[in-house]
């Protein structure tokens, strides 16, 4: 298998995952960029909702201009969770280069009416409230795995973060 550059966006909050616990990044270039410094939002002192609030309110375009200035050559697999998602979606909407786009949890992205010009895949918890509506996901051609009987979070549980790097294996730009 030949080591492929994997860029990783953070959750709001600054998670995504610990990579050396999945076999899954062994052998790749793996930068894992947090949401909120690329927003340049302190989040120490603030409840989830003015974390939120700061993202819709600037931090969004902010963090995804801050990609594009810092990652200039191919990606081949970006994973964003939650908002990192919609982060990725857009810088590469504005120029990034990335073979495969997937987005986990980023119900966000149910705003956006054009779609990048990449592989999509979404993962979304099918109790989700948020996530996109299936005829967001039919116009815009978006493949969609719905984890059953999870909600916006369910990322954040190994067993389903494992499942999500398994069918990750299928992808163009891993094999």
């Amino acid at each position: 298998m030949t080591k492929k550059r994997i860029l990783i966006v953070s959750d709001l909050l600054g998670v995504s995952c610990d990579i050396n616990k999945y076999k899954f990044f062994d052998g790749h270039e793996v930068d894992i960029l947090s949401s909120p410094l690329l927003a340049k939002i302190e989040t120490s002192e603030l409840t989830k909702d003015e974390v939120h609030k700061k993202f819709t309110n600037g931090g969004i375009e902010t963090a995804t201009n801050q990609i594009l200035t810092q990652k200039r050559k191919k990606i081949d697999l970006a994973i964003g969770f939650s908002i990192g998602g919609l982060l990725l979606w857009q810088a590469i909407s504005k120029g990034l280069i990335v073979t495969d786009l997937v987005c986990i949890s980023s119900t966000r992205l149910r705003y956006e009416e054009t779609k990048p010009k990449c592989n999509i895949l979404l993962f979304n918890g099918e109790k989700d409230p948020y996530a996109p509506t299936d005829n967001w996901i039919k116009k815009l051609d978006v493949s969609t795995i719905k984890f059953p009987n999870q909600e916006h979070e369910f990322y954040k549980e190994p067993k389903n973060l494992e499942l999500i790097l398994k069918k990750l294996t299928t992808l163009q730009s891993y094999n």
